[in-house]
């Protein structure tokens, strides 16, 4: 039925089994006595987009990720995370890395098919950095700064440790499209003599040193189950692991412009009050979606329910 459900989002098509479903899942939950929702999913229901679902004892059919904070994780293990101790004084509070450019001849012969650019990603990340006082100069890999050997550099230095958030605005992919094996996102094109190949694998993510709040992968299917895995994905494990406190995930490829406009959203929220949890930040940037007349293009499912919580920062 999850198959289902998702198939119909995806399409556009009438959601005939979301009431079921909602009710299967949800029961007599009461929104107004749980504004906070932490989910622990195993298996095929970590592919369920939770916001989606309607809580029968609420009226209207406002979907659940307008009116509850979800978070979602896998095993209550995958939620452990350490600090680095790097002092407060130390702290940076936003990374942005996007705007990947690679050749059509590399990315051919490194991945078996080339990826559409996302040229408006910088934008994006530029937008969220303003208003989150990021250093222009400093704090963007955006266009030939977005390379694996750069982001590798930081690690090791201990710098990326010492942003607050990070929010990755590029291609992600499971690991079995083309010639690749692994989860990763694609990076700029690398210099030949550094010996990376601009693609930061799962194995590469799980090894790097973060202690960030807030991840948000504005990505294609980050969250989603390969047809191999069961679970959440390696992918979203691996920022796990390497101490993302939460992260922001999507279940399915996503619209460009709809990712955009919950960016922004986000952005606005995590600077009016610095102190929200990343689940509510995505409510509130849920709801505005769907309640402003000028982003009325975006309110059918498939172009918000996609997005998830994962951790509990």
């Amino acid at each position: 039925m999850i198959d289902l459900l998702r198939t119909d989002i995806q399409a556009e098509h009438p959601l005939s089994h979301l009431s079921e479903f909602s009710e299967f899942v949800l029961g007599d939950l009461v929104v107004e006595k749980t504004p906070r929702l932490f989910v622990i999913v195993e298996d095929a229901f970590a592919a369920l987009p939770m916001g989606v679902l309607v809580p029968p004892t609420e009226p209207g059919d406002v979907p659940l990720g307008a009116l509850s904070a979800v978070s979602v994780a896998p095993v209550v293990v995958s939620i452990k995370t350490h600090r680095t101790g790097v002092s407060n004084l130390d702290r940076k509070p936003f990374l942005g890395v996007g705007d990947s450019i690679y050749g059509a001849s590399s990315a051919k012969e490194r991945l078996d098919f080339v990826p559409v650019p996302l040229r408006e990603t910088s934008a994006e990340l530029r937008f969220m950095g303003a208003l989150l006082n990021a250093d222009p100069t400093e704090d963007f890999l955006l266009g030939l700064g977005a390379k694996e050997e750069v982001i590798q550099n930081l690690s090791e230095t201990g710098v990326l440790a010492s942003y607050d958030l990070l929010a990755f605005a590029t291609h992600g992919f499971r690991g079995s499209e083309g010639k690749l094996t692994e989860p990763g996102l694609l990076l700029s094109e690398s210099n030949p003599s550094s010996g990376s190949d601009g693609y930061l694998s799962a194995s590469e993510i799980e090894n790097l040193k973060l202690d960030a709040r807030l991840v948000i992968l504005s990505t294609c299917d980050t969250g989603a189950i390969a047809a191999s895995d069961r679970g959440l994905s390696r992918l979203t494990q691996a920022f796990t692991y390497a101490c993302a406190r939460s992260q922001i995930v999507t279940h399915w490829p996503i619209d460009s412009a709809a990712a955009v406009e919950i960016s922004r959203r986000l952005a606005l929220t995590l600077r009016d009050e610095p102190d929200v949890t990343s689940a509510e930040a995505l409510r509130r940037a849920v709801q505005d979606l769907l309640s402003n007349p000028d982003t009325a293009r975006f309110a059918a499912p498939k172009y918000w329910a996609s997005h998830a919580v994962v951790g509990g920062g």
